[in-house]
């Protein structure tokens, strides 16, 4: 996902996820979404289509920590799953590898933030040439 990790909407399937604010929604609707699961989600937005290994995402939500954290994985694979209402039998959106990791199936864009949003409007109507009275 071609996007600084601290701004931007990013787009898959019917939901979408604000980073910056770090508000997922499906439509119009506001959905919970824990902070492991969500760097879960944020991690499989960053590889669309690719396989993440278990070892990546180890590291990635428990940055340092050399125990095992199969467990915590399996976990937030299973609360992440349950917030996209996905299922692990027919995924929409989370393929297991088994023994290997996991990869999204859905296609992602990455749009511009709403803080990017507003200051190009403001760029192109300071730009704007003033209207004839």
């Amino acid at each position: 996902m071609p996007h600084d990790r601290r701004d931007g909407v990013v787009k898959f399937g019917r939901f979408t996820l604000d980073v910056r604010t770090e508000e997922l929604q499906e439509g119009e609707k506001r959905l919970a979404i824990q902070g492991k699961p969500l760097e879960l989600l944020l991690t499989l937005l960053e590889n669309p289509g690719q396989l993440v290994t278990r070892e990546t995402l180890y590291e990635r939500l428990w940055p340092g920590l050399s125990g095992d954290c199969q467990r915590g994985l399996d976990t937030a694979v299973k609360k992440l799953r349950k917030v996209l209402g996905d299922a692990a039998e027919r995924p929409s959106y989370i393929e297991t590898l088994p023994r290997r990791g996991y990869r999204l199936l859905a296609p992602v864009s990455v749009t511009a933030s709403s803080h990017q949003l507003h200051r190009e409007t403001e760029h192109q109507h300071l730009s704007a040439p003033i209207p004839p009275k």
